[in-house]
C-alpha cells in the first residue's frame, strides 16, 4: 500500500487515492454492529459521545473490487440512537476538508472535526466532556502513532477503547534482527507508544538462547497488560487481520470498564459474526 506522507508523518490507513484493502471492511463491520448497541446501552446518561483518532475521509474504496465502503466518522454519524457529539481527528488537511463535507450531510447530528495530531488535540476535546459520560473511542493508525501518555489520559475518563495495534504492519519493523541497526528515532517512537523501555526487555530475548524465547506476541501481551494497569478490566483481541495474500497486519484490541459493554462486544465479535470461529478471544 502507498502511504501518504506529510510533514513527516505517515498516514496509516488508506492511500493517496482513498483506497483500503479488503480487510479494512472487517473491522469497520465490528465498528458498525457495536455502535448502536453502545449507545442504546448508554441512553440513559445524560450525554455519550464518540471520539476518532484517526478519522480518515468518511469513506474508501475497495481496491480489489472498487467497492465503495463507509468510513468510521460516517458510520459514527449514522449510528441510532445517535451520540450527543462526534469528534473526529484527522492530521491531514484535505482528509479533514472531506471530513467536514461528509460533517455538512448530517446537520442534525453534533460533530466536530479537529485537524490535528490526536495525541495533541486528545486533551482539548476531553476537556469539553464530562468524566463519566460513556465514551468510545476509535484509534485505527497502522503504526506506532498513539503515544501512552493519551491512552494513560483516556483512562481518566469512562471510556472503551477499539485500538488497530499494528504489530506486523510497524512495530515488528522497527525492530531488526540486529540490534545495531535499531534506529534512535525508533527507540524513541517505541518508548513514546508502550509507556516504557519495558518492550527492550522483550526484544532482547531475540538474541538469548534462554527462556523464555521471543515471541513478537509478548509485545502485546505488554500492551494488555498496560491498559488493565490503567483500569480496563474487560480486554477482547482478535486474531491477527490478514491481507488478500494472507500476510499478518495488525491485531484489534478492544477494552472496557463496564461489565455491559463487554456483554455487548462479546456478542458483535463473537456470537453476531463468527460464532464457530470464535474471533475475539478474551484475553
Amino acid at each position: 500500500m502507498k502511504k501518504v506522507q506529510k510533514g513527516g508523518y505517515r498516514v496509516g490507513y488508506g492511500d493517496e487515492e482513498g483506497q483500503v484493502g479488503e480487510w479494512a471492511k472487517e473491522k469497520l463491520r465490528y465498528l458498525q454492529s457495536y455502535l448502536p448497541s453502545f449507545t442504546k446501552a448508554t441512553k440513559k446518561a445524560k450525554s455519550r459521545y464518540y471520539i476518532d483518532g484517526f478519522a480518515g475521509t468518511g469513506k474508501w474504496i475497495v481496491r480489489e473490487t472498487g467497492e465503495e465502503i463507509k468510513g468510521s466518522a460516517q458510520i459514527a454519524l449514522e449510528t441510532n440512537p445517535p451520540f450527543s457529539k462526534c469528534f473526529f481527528i484527522e492530521k491531514d488537511a484535505s482528509r479533514a476538508d472531506k471530513l467536514k463535507e461528509l460533517q455538512a450531510r448530517y446537520p442534525s447530528r453534533a460533530s466536530e472535526v479537529i485537524c490535528g495530531d490526536c495525541n495533541e488535540v486528545m486533551p482539548l476535546i476531553l476537556r469539553q466532556i464530562s468524566p463519566y459520560a460513556p465514551t468510545f473511542v476509535f484509534l485505527d493508525p497502522s503504526g506506532a502513532h498513539i503515544k501512552w501518555s493519551t491512552i494513560q489520559l483516556l483512562s481518566k475518563y469512562r471510556t472503551e477503547l477499539f485500538i488497530n495495534f499494528p504489530l506486523q504492519m510497524d512495530l515488528q519493523r522497527r525492530l531488526p534482527n540486529d540490534p545495531a541497526k535499531l534506529n534512535p528515532n525508533d527507540i524513541d517512537t517505541l518508548n513514546a507508544y508502550f509507556g516504557s523501555e519495558a518492550w527492550k526487555d522483550i526484544y532482547s530475548r531475540k538474541f538469548s538462547l534462554e527462556y523464555p524465547r521471543y515471541s513478537a506476541l509478548s509485545l502485546m501481551e505488554l500492551y494488555v497488560s498496560g491498559l488493565k494497569e490503567l483500569g480496563y478490566k474487560y480486554v477482547h483481541y482478535s486474531d491477527a487481520i490478514r491481507n488478500s495474500r494472507r500476510v499478518k497486519l495488525y491485531y484489534l484490541i478492544w477494552v472496557g470498564k463496564h461489565p455491559v459493554g463487554e456483554e455487548i462486544m462479546r456478542h458483535v465479535l463473537r456470537v453476531q459474526f463468527n460464532p464457530q470461529l470464535s474471533l475475539f478471544d478474551n484475553y
